[in-house]
């Protein structure tokens, strides 16, 4: 069955999509803090770009929106980034003035978390997990 939905099935995740009031300014702050690069700009859009493979997709939102969610009345991530080095992200990030969560919160089998905003807002998680292939 395994073979199967290999063959034939979702292999992962391609890219993610953000909401974002200007492309190229958010870019440059993706760019500094992670190292992303910028692929086909366009007027309204672009791709970051890390390692070769896509990852987020900038689009020029029309409505004051983010890609966060509520759950139990507080705002809620729909992406987590994963790292193998939490403690040196987290340090670097917060060192720039990047709003992270007061602290990194280790959750014992489940891994390291921590979570951060963008300009723009949307909200997102970050994770190591020693048992989790990059």
């Amino acid at each position: 069955m395994r073979e199967t939905y290999l063959e034939t099935g979702l292999e992962g995740i391609a890219y993610c999509c953000l909401p974002v009031a200007d492309i190229f300014q958010t870019a440059e702050w993706y760019v500094k803090h992670f190292g992303f690069e910028v692929k086909f700009p366009r007027e309204d859009r672009l791709s970051l770009w890390n390692n070769g493979r896509p990852i987020l997709d900038l689009l020029k939102k029309d409505t004051d929106t983010t890609a966060t969610f509520t759950l139990n009345g507080k705002p809620h991530w729909i992406i987590t980034f994963r790292t193998k080095k939490i403690h040196a992200l987290y340090n670097k990030l917060k060192a720039e003035g990047v709003s992270v969560r007061p602290s990194i919160t280790d959750e014992g089998e489940w891994g390291k978390f921590f979570t951060f905003k963008d300009p723009d807002g949307n909200f997102f998680d970050v994770w190591e997990h020693p048992d989790c292939p990059m």
